[in-house]
């Protein structure tokens, strides 16, 4: 790694306390999106008022995110998880590490997680459309206009929620051309496609001020 990338993610973690009041919030990148990611939606997260917001890759050992998460539900802090492409599938997977330790997770954005991403290796032996019930609210988001995040079958989108989940699925139609990197664009706020905004960013904003 050179001295620049790991200067980059040295903003990618918070350094905060466990104790640190409020959420505590988890975003995974997809493959080659870690300076997209925190251009953007983590910036945007933090910009909204939730500090302990850290940026991790899809590499990343999903036991390790779920230590720092348990950490946080330790102190009966919620915890988050936002995902987005091959981190979308990543977030499931942290989800159901949590779930096994009987830890509850607030809330769940899986963003662009489909498409191309299935051929992933680190995909492998998971079923990432069964969601876990410990989670007690869950975005599905993509994308019709997105190869790289949405599977051309229908079915392959969706997500199955178990009794007591709120599931809400954000599908942008193809009409409204809302590509892979533009799903999680935030900045700067012109160049925001109307739909992502109006239909992902304004919902999700509202549910991490109801963490509150």
């Amino acid at each position: 790694m050179t001295d620049a990338a790991q200067a980059a993610q040295l903003h990618w973690l918070p350094g905060l306390s466990d104790d640190h009041p409020g959420a505590r919030i988890a975003l995974i990148h997809g493959f080659l999106a870690g300076s997209h990611m925190q251009r953007h939606l983590l910036r945007w997260v933090r910009e909204q008022g939730h500090a302990d917001a850290a940026l991790f890759s899809h590499f990343a050992s999903v036991h390790g995110i779920a230590d720092w998460l348990q950490a946080a539900a330790a102190q009966g802090r919620p915890v988050v998880l936002i995902g987005y492409s091959q981190g979308g599938f990543q977030v499931l997977k942290v989800a159901r590490v949590l779930s096994a330790r009987g830890i509850d997770i607030a809330l769940v954005a899986s963003i662009g997680r489909g498409g191309v991403g299935w051929l992933m290796p680190a995909q492998w032996g998971f079923r990432p459309r069964l969601a876990q019930t410990r989670i007690r609210r869950l975005l599905n988001v993509y994308s019709h206009a997105d190869p790289m995040g949405t599977d051309p079958r229908a079915a392959g989108n969706a997500l199955k929620a178990p009794a007591g989940m709120c599931l809400d699925t954000i599908a942008f139609a193809r009409s409204d051309a809302v590509d892979h990197i533009a799903l999680v664009r935030c900045y700067p706020e012109e160049a925001v496609h109307p739909a992502v905004r109006r239909q992902f960013l304004e919902p999700l904003a509202r549910a991490l001020a109801d963490l509150s």
